[in-house]
């Protein structure tokens, strides 16, 4: 079984885990603030989100 099979079964908690011990799995940017987060870059999404 892939990780991606195994990501669809795994509680918040344990993707959280599995994402603080492999950063690689974290698509970049990844912006967060008290109310909102974005991942990756798209100048549309940047510029309604975060200016």
């Amino acid at each position: 079984m892939g990780l991606k099979d195994k990501v669809e079964m795994m509680t918040k908690e344990q993707a959280a885990t599995l994402m603080s011990k492999n950063g690689k799995l974290i698509k970049r940017p990844l912006m967060v603030d008290d109310t909102k987060a974005t991942c990756g870059f798209n100048v549309g999404v940047y510029e309604e989100n975060w200016i």
